[in-house]
Formats: structure tokens, C-alpha cells, sequence
């Protein structure tokens, strides 16, 4: 596979927005599909759990834009990043890439981490209750 170079207009910048059964055009959820299948050519997953963490990742940006704290620019930044992460002289790329996310965007891994998020049946444990961290 042969890879060209990012541009910040790629992925979900290209994407037209086809107007839903609302007319309210592209959705986050969209959104966050054509920039996890950019981020896929960008930083290619080399196991099923990169793949699995890019579409959480995903996910989690399309459900901060819902609910508006951040904004769809967001997923350009992301797609920034990955082109940077990629670039550098790191080993591990991803790795590289998923610290910064965390530390620039504040994303936690799990959804059961952080308030209404969607996991199992102990997600809203509190430290100490049943399935909760100590």
C-alpha cells in the first residue's frame, strides 16, 4: 500500500454533507466515520486493537461534539496529530499518537472513566462500590 502525503483537508473536511431526514446535514457520527477512516491510512493499525482504539476514539469525539465541548474542527486537530505522530522518529507511532490525544484533548480510554459514559452495568460505580476503581 502506498501511502501520500496527509493534508489538514482530508478525511472529514471532504466529506459533503448529505442532508439527513432532519436537513441537518453532516452529523458528528459521519463526522467521526471519514476521520477514523482517515486516521486508518494515515497510521495504519497494525493489530485489531489499534483499530478497536481508533474507532473508540472515534466515537468518543463524535459524542464531545454532540455535546458541545468541542466543535467538528475537532476531528481535523485529531487527524494533525496523527500526521505529526507519524512524521517524528518515535518507534511506536501510535503510541505517540494516543499520549498526545490524551494529554491535548483530555480523552480517557474507557467510557465507564468518565461521566455518562456508556459501559457495562457498574459504569457509574463510584471508588469502592461494586465493579468501581479504588
Amino acid at each position: 500500500m502506498t501511502s501520500r502525503p496527509f493534508r489538514p483537508s482530508d478525511g472529514c473536511r471532504q466529506v459533503s454533507p448529505s442532508p439527513s431526514a432532519s436537513g441537518a446535514g453532516l452529523t458528528a457520527g459521519s463526522a467521526a466515520l471519514a476521520c477514523f477512516r482517515t486516521l486508518l491510512a494515515v497510521l495504519p493499525a497494525r493489530t485489531p486493537s489499534d483499530r478497536t482504539c481508533f474507532q473508540r476514539l472515534a466515537f468518543w469525539l463524535a459524542d464531545e461534539v454532540e455535546a458541545g465541548r468541542f466543535t467538528s474542527a475537532i476531528f481535523a486537530r485529531v487527524l494533525s496529530l496523527a500526521e505529526e505522530s507519524r512524521e517524528g522518529q518515535a518507534r511506536n507511532p501510535h503510541a505517540v499518537f494516543m499520549a498526545r490525544v490524551r494529554k491535548d484533548l483530555g480523552y480517557l480510554a474507557t467510557r465507564a472513566a468518565r461521566p455518562g459514559g456508556r459501559a457495562g452495568k457498574d459504569a457509574g460505580c463510584t471508588p469502592g462500590e461494586k465493579g468501581g476503581r479504588v
